[in-house]
């Protein structure tokens, strides 16, 4: 179901802002990234969900994520992180962790049937 949301915010909002302030103004498109992470998230670690599914393009998405996070660390030395450049990074990270949210729901899915 959070699937077939975030698709829906894809396809209608992507840039709708939330009227509110967390130092930026996050979308609907933000909600629902981070909705659907933590909901799955918490179905991993409370062990509903049986396994978690691995896939051979989980280490190089592992290896990006992790040599994304060494640069901007790095790179915050030469140039501070502004107000708009942390927003971004975190929904670039976040829509590529959604790979794994993915491959377990429609391994899941693909079960049911």
């Amino acid at each position: 179901m959070g699937l077939f949301v975030l698709a829906a915010a894809v396809r209608l909002l992507p840039f709708g802002a939330i009227p509110f302030s967390l130092g930026f103004y996050p979308t609907f498109l933000d909600v629902a990234l981070v909705t659907v992470f933590g909901v799955w998230l918490a179905r991993v670690l409370t062990r509903t969900q049986e396994s978690v599914t691995a896939s051979p393009l989980n280490v190089p998405m592992l290896t990006f994520i992790f040599l994304s996070l060494v640069a901007l660390i790095a790179g915050s030395a030469h140039a501070g992180i502004t107000k708009g450049t942390l927003p971004h990074f975190d929904e670039t990270i976040l829509a590529w962790s959604l790979f794994i949210v993915v491959i377990n729901c429609a391994r899941e899915l693909r079960l049911r049937a």
